[in-house]
Parts: structure tokens; sequence; C-alpha cells
């Protein structure tokens, strides 16, 4: 029931902000999308998108729970499981899964596999020196 009640929810949110689902991201138009819109469960808090350039900066807020493999060193670098939804703009077309962990007392040097729970996750792409990124809230055990 709670996955038919998903699927409902994800072609409602698709038919209303212009969202596609493409593998592990639901994508979105950033021209149609609307301060306050959800996606993959995470609501948009702003948005800042050059239609020339098609640079998007985009900031969501919301908890959403994520699998993935992990490689630290100078930051950590979280790289998502097929599993995991996350919000991808049209224009991100080389998006490869990967973000900047931020806050990440959890992880040491190294790297491996780890479900942990995210917020605040922002997309970076076109013309911008900043990477997708969140900030850590936890690790599930």
């Amino acid at each position: 029931m709670r996955k038919i009640t998903r699927l409902l929810c994800i072609s409602a949110l698709i038919m209303v902000s212009g969202c596609s689902i493409d593998n592990n991201y639901i994508s979105f138009d950033p021209s149609k999308i609307k301060v306050g819109d959800r996606v993959a469960g995470l609501i948009l808090k702003s948005i800042d998108f050059d239609k020339e350039t098609k640079t998007v900066n985009a900031y969501f807020e919301g908890e959403i729970e994520i699998t993935g493999y992990y490689y630290s060193g100078r930051g950590v670098i979280f790289n998502t499981s097929e599993e995991t939804q996350l919000p991808k703009s049209i224009y991100d077309g080389i998006h490869n899964n990967s973000f900047l962990l931020k806050h990440s007392p959890f992880f040491g040097d190294g790297d491996g596999m780890a479900t942990i729970v995210i917020n605040n996750y922002e997309i970076h792409t076109g013309e911008t020196d900043l990477m997708n990124q969140a900030v850590f809230i936890r690790k599930v055990e």
C-alpha cells in the first residue's frame, strides 16, 4: 500500500512540476519548479537558474535516508546506490550520483558502504565551482 501511495504521489508531482524519473534520480525542470515543491521527498527551499548558461543552484530541505559507497580523505564523497532517489536538474546530463558530505564526523579515512540520513541537499550544475552537497545527520545502524 505504501509503494502504491508513493507511486501515485510521484506521478502527481511529475505532472504538476515538470519532473521525470531518470534511473535513481527524479529530474526536474528548473524553469518550471517552484519554491515549496517536493522532489524525491525533499522540499525546494530556493533555486537560482540562468537560462542562458543552464546553470542551476537548487537548495532542498528535509531529511532523507540513503545508502551508498563513501570515500574519504580531505572530505567525504558519497556515491548513492541505485535504490536511492535524489533530485536532479534536467540540465545535469553528466551527474554521477556523487556529492560532498558536509559535517561528517562518523567517517574516518578510508571507504566503505553505509546507510545514512542527510539534510539540506544542494544541486550545483553548469557554470559554477560548487559541487552537489548535503549535510550528514547520522548513520543508520
